[in-house]
């Protein structure tokens, strides 16, 4: 026999639906700077709000990045599987591109940037 939902049942499925919406929600400040490294080295600092092509030089060869409109991305890259080109659009403070065969990281600063907090 099926028993009907009680008023905790259904608060209770609310607020795990609300819970995993939150998921899609954007997180962190905008960024307003653009670092790249490559080799192990910085490239160079941007601003996010401008537009800009960079080339950036890897063992591999060049990997092409863009920043247009409030967000970086890597346009081509001479690695294997191109999961950089896949990782898509960044413009979110702490967000960072990563083309590991090629040694290159692209990484969105904003005005407050926290790896730990101490005491």
């Amino acid at each position: 026999m099926k028993k009907p939902l009680t008023i905790g049942d259904i608060i209770l499925i609310g607020l795990l639906v609300l819970w995993s919406l939150s998921a899609f929600l954007p997180r962190g400040e905008r960024g307003r700077y653009v670092l790249i490294e490559a080799e192990g080295k910085p490239l160079g600092r941007y601003p996010l709000n401008g537009e800009r092509e960079i080339s950036a030089p890897g063992p591999l060869g060049k990997t092409h990045i863009k920043i247009a409109g409030g967000k970086v991305w890597v346009v081509d890259s001479p690695c294997p599987h191109k999961l950089c080109v896949k990782m898509g659009k960044r413009g979110r403070a702490g967000e960072v591109i990563v083309c590991v065969p090629n040694r290159v990281i692209v990484r969105v600063e904003g005005r407050r940037e926290f790896d730990t907090i101490t005491p």
